[in-house]
């Protein structure tokens, strides 16, 4: 069980570290002023669909190790 904890918890952080790097542009994005707001909405929602695919294939992985397919190597 103790295997899972640290497989997963590799998982939150490295989708964490990556989330993080997503909002930081985001709100990069959106403190200029001159930038025109279409480029700002394009700009915001690329990044946040990449951010909710991020979130859901992190999803799909604890339910992977949950599952007991802890190696997704197997798939290959």
């Amino acid at each position: 069980m103790h295997n899972h904890t640290e497989k997963i918890s590799g998982a939150v952080l490295s989708a964490a570290f990556i989330l993080f790097f997503i909002i930081g542009y985001i709100v990069l994005v959106n403190v200029f002023d001159d930038i025109p707001v279409w480029y700002r909405l394009i700009f915001t929602a690329l990044p946040a669909a990449m951010g909710a695919g991020l979130l859901q294939s992190l999803y799909d992985r604890i339910n992977e190790i949950k599952g007991g397919e802890e190696d997704d190597l197997d798939n290959y």
